[in-house]
């Protein structure tokens, strides 16, 4: 016939076998001010204006006024792609227009 202590070890045995796993998620997470290039967000920056600045020095001008997207909020990087994915917290907050490149045919253009 079973005892207790028989019980109580048997029961210490079932559960060092059932014991949770430590599962260890390496997330990238990264929070701030980011900026939209071709699809990537860029940075994280400690704020809006410092993002903006940075949109801008970094505006590879193809469409005069193009604009770039300021965006709050928190990415993760996927590993697979090396990619910045934007988590639900995203969200747009400003944007600003790439400076107008003066051609020679536009300097032209506003003399005559």
């Amino acid at each position: 016939m079973p005892t207790v202590n028989n019980i109580a070890n048997e029961s210490e045995v079932l559960a060092d076998q059932l014991a949770d796993e430590i599962i260890t998620v390496n997330e990238a997470l990264e929070k701030g001010y980011f900026y939209l290039e071709n699809r990537r967000f860029e940075g994280p920056f400690p704020t809006g204006e410092l993002a903006s600045i940075a949109a801008l020095e970094h505006c590879n001008l193809s469409v005069p006024g193009e604009c770039r997207a300021i965006y709050h909020g928190t990415v993760q990087l996927n590993s697979v792609t090396n990619l910045r994915e934007p988590l639900t917290d995203m969200r747009q907050i400003n944007s600003v227009e790439c400076p107008k490149v003066e051609t020679p045919e536009s300097a032209n253009e506003g003399a005559s």
